[in-house]
């Protein structure tokens, strides 16, 4: 999340260690590192799923998309926010990288 989103969270996430909780200026970097990485590593047909806060919904479909993921599918919590996304390894953009 966005260092400006961190002290508006309810006490109990202020265990967390700060690192675990700051996603840089835009929220998004772990997102990035986490597609970036892990896509290399799943069999095509693998799925990527990540917890999104509750306005990153178009920003991480977007980055999702932007590494060849296909079958983007959000996932609404109890409350009917976007809370999770889903993203499936294309078999023609997969690479032997290792990480």
């Amino acid at each position: 999340m966005r260092p400006d989103v961190i002290n508006t969270l309810q006490k109990e996430m202020h265990f967390e260690p700060s690192m675990a909780l700051d996603g840089g200026k835009d929220g998004l970097r772990f997102y990035q590192e986490i597609i970036g990485r892990w896509k290399h590593c799943l069999k095509p047909g693998g799925i990527i799923a990540v917890e999104i806060g509750y306005d990153q919904k178009d920003a991480v479909r977007d980055i999702f998309s932007d590494n060849q993921l296909i079958d983007i599918r959000e996932i609404k919590d109890y409350n009917g926010n976007y809370r999770v996304i889903t993203g499936t390894v294309n078999a023609l953009h997969r690479t032997n990288k290792k990480v």
